[in-house]
């Protein structure tokens, strides 16, 4: 706009061509009374005069052009903040982020993005209209990650401005990882690993039974066994920083390898040197000796894989248990407030407790059915129970009938509850026969040990 110092009857603007070549550009100017204005869209930086044409029809153009500079409309500057990077966290968990976005006119909608190696997703952010500046801060529910234990998530935040022409340009802020973690996932793991030195004893044991092996298969024999004893001290050292692992079996283990590590070595002293036969009744001693060291923790590793696994099922309970109650307290609050909101905390709920039920019943599957028929109530595992009966609280709640809703999950809570008690007598009842008695045996058996070391320690003294 401008003001007209001389008598007008009418105004435009002339645009000069760009580089100056082809014919000028005219837009109409308004004009009232000495005030003229005019719209035009630019693309990039001109020059311009007004043109005035006086009551007369005379026309006169202004002797020096305007400059217009044009500035390239940027997109938004977005800047995400996270507790770390890579951050460690458990899928049932949330993550609080801040944000800033900036724009040289206006964020019109951000979106905060995340991709993984099967899942991808964004979640719309919630700003105002017509910001320039944006600064906030919000709570991820890390519930709608479908991701393994140990898979990465990329995030990241996307921002859009109000640019109607050939727009809107979008930001994008760095990228930043989390990793899905799970204490459970990581200590099952590890109970894996002690299922896999069990087996390579076992197979060692079974090796030697049938009789006194020759010098190369012993050989091979007392390799395995130390690279088992290797292994077996690995798997210790790592329930030292598993908070699920139960004091007594790392303390079980280490004992375990100390006795099979005496035993090992003293069978290396004994194998004959390269291009040499061992004498004749040489390992007569030894090999009762490890052979019974292999049997006894052979069974006592088992037992005690058999009652971790146990645990592992008595935990999840455990966190069923709890979800149930937290879902009770959030039902019970929607009741009384009717808060819409809610409803996001309640989903998020069911979809932990529909998470827990599938966890449990990969649980039981990897249980051997030895365990499973002796000590295990089939209604302290029956998932498919649990969950239907969950499955009908949902539909309530979608229905709107939070008051039944209430009443089945009560149902649901006494269904589990019995189901822990039972798990609860089962493991009872296998720490009791099993892991008492295998120690009891062993602690019987440790005089006799002594003397057939002193017996070999005496024939090799011979």
């Amino acid at each position: 706009s401008a003001e007209v110092l001389v008598p007008a009857a009418a105004a435009e603007l002339v645009i000069e061509p760009p580089d100056g070549g082809g014919p000028a550009r005219t837009v109409p100017a308004t004009l009232v009374g000495q005030r003229l204005s005019a719209k035009l869209v630019m693309d990039r930086s001109a020059r311009y005069r007004f043109e005035i044409t006086s009551p007369s029809g005379a026309r006169s153009i202004e002797a020096t052009p305007r400059a217009i500079e044009a500035e390239v409309d940027q997109p938004p500057a977005v800047q995400l903040l996270a507790p770390g990077d890579p951050l460690d966290v458990t899928n049932v968990k949330r993550v609080e982020l801040a944000y800033t976005i900036e724009d040289d006119f206006a964020v019109t909608s951000a979106d905060l993005v995340w991709e993984s190696e099967k899942d991808h997703g964004r979640t719309p952010i919630a700003i105002g209209q017509d910001q320039a500046r944006v600064v906030g801060k919000l709570t991820w529910d890390l519930a709608e990650i479908t991701v393994p234990s140990g898979g990465m998530v990329r995030y990241w935040i996307e921002a859009k401005d109000n640019d109607t022409d050939g727009g809107p340009n979008i930001g994008k802020s760095r990228e930043l990882h989390l990793r899905v973690t799970s204490q459970r996932e990581r200590h099952d793991e590890t109970i894996g690993r002690e299922q896999d030195v069990a087996e390579k004893l076992l197979h060692n044991l079974g090796t030697r039974l049938p009789g006194t092996p020759a010098d190369d298969v012993r050989e091979d024999l007392s390799r395995q066994l130390r690279d088992a004893i290797g292994e077996l001290r690995a798997v210790e050292a790592a329930f030292e920083k598993d908070p699920q692992a139960a004091p007594a079996m790392r303390k079980a283990l280490a004992q375990i390898a100390e006795r099979l590590d005496h035993d090992a070595s003293l069978e290396q002293r004994y194998l004959p040197k390269p291009g040499t036969k061992s004498r004749p009744g040489t390992f007569a001693l030894i090999d009762p000796r490890v052979i019974g060291e292999l049997e006894d923790d052979v069974i006592a590793l088992a037992d005690w894989l058999d009652r971790a696994r146990m645990e592992g099922l008595l935990d999840i309970t455990d966190e069923i248990a709890a979800h149930q109650k937290r879902l009770a307290d959030l039902l019970a609050q929607f009741q009384r407030t009717k808060d819409p909101r809610l409803l996001d905390e309640i989903d998020r709920e069911m979809r932990a407790l529909d998470r827990a039920y599938t966890e449990l019943a990969q649980h039981q599957k990897g249980m051997p059915e030895d365990v499973l028929d002796q000590y295990v109530h089939a209604d302290a595992v029956h998932t498919s129970q649990g969950r239907a009966c969950m499955d009908e609280v949902a539909a309530l709640v979608h229905d709107g009938k939070t008051a039944a809703a209430q009443q089945k999950l009560e149902q649901c809570r006494a269904q589990a509850q019995h189901a822990a008690d039972s798990l609860e007598g089962s493991l009872a009842q296998l720490r009791g026969d099993k892991v008492s008695d295998e120690q009891k045996k062993l602690d019987e058996g440790r005089n006799e040990l002594a003397d057939l070391a002193k017996d070999q320690d005496d024939i090799a003294a011979e």
